[in-house]
């Protein structure tokens, strides 16, 4: 399972919603947001859509207005940031379950439910609070991911 880009760009954008969070600055203004995480107003628009529907963040207008977070950083899980974007995090060897014939793809339905339900588990024990104090691979300098070609932080916060 790979998350989407959505999922990677609303999961950069809550950590940097998470830091201002923490310190008395109030709302951040899209422009300031795309900014920081490297993507279009236009894009952004499209990341907090989903990320408002679930109540994750919330949005004040006018002068001085922007977005902040919805709960605190310990309240939002990594599961519910999946679950805006992707709808979960659902395995199975089946392309479409509701005209699924088990028996042709993989014959072990329960186990892909049940490796859907350990991940799962594992999304929503995780949360933005926690990725925050270990220090979020979100955070370092910018490189492109040699697999996705994305703004990709993994590899220069290895280096350090």
């Amino acid at each position: 399972m790979q998350l989407s880009q959505r999922t990677r760009h609303g999961t950069r954008l809550l950590i940097k919603l998470a830091q201002a969070h923490l310190s008395p600055r109030g709302p951040i203004h899209s422009a300031q947001l795309s900014s920081s995480i490297g993507i279009s107003i236009k894009y952004l628009e499209k990341i907090i859509k989903p990320l408002r529907q679930a109540g994750l963040i919330k949005g004040l207008r006018g002068p001085g207005g922007g977005y902040f977070l919805g709960r605190s950083p310990e309240d939002i899980t990594l599961g519910e940031i999946v679950q805006a974007f992707d709808g979960g995090s659902r395995l199975s060897c089946c392309p479409d379950p509701t005209t699924c014939e088990p028996s042709d793809f993989c014959g072990c339905p329960a186990i892909w439910d049940d490796l859907a339900n350990t991940l799962q588990g594992k999304l929503d024990s995780i949360t933005l609070g926690r990725m925050m104090r270990q220090g979020s691979i979100f955070d370092a300098p910018p490189s492109l991911c040699k697999t996705t070609m994305d703004p990709c932080r993994h590899e220069t916060a290895q280096a350090a």
